[in-house]
């Protein structure tokens, strides 16, 4: 819904669509979203700083927020197991 909101016109983007078709078209770009989803959900360090490098402008909007969900909870998993020691 995020990704929605941030790249959709009225929150709205077709189903199919690529990063590409929605003007994510390279690494500024690339790097600006993930900045985003981290701002949006309350701190910078939530997310790796290294997340965008696994975007690719060639996927879809689903694949995109799959991608970085995983990269998010990973980060939380490791910070809780690094809490833990």
């Amino acid at each position: 819904m995020l990704l929605s909101a941030l790249l959709g016109d009225d929150g709205i983007v077709p189903e199919g669509a690529t990063l590409a078709s929605l003007g994510i078209d390279g690494d500024p770009a690339l790097w600006d979203l993930w900045d985003a989803v981290r701002e949006e959900f309350g701190e910078r360090t939530l997310g790796p700083d290294d997340g965008a490098e696994v975007l690719d402008p060639a996927m879809t909007v689903a694949a995109a927020a799959a991608t970085m969900a995983e990269r998010i909870a990973s980060r939380g998993d490791d910070q809780r197991e690094a809490k833990g020691r």
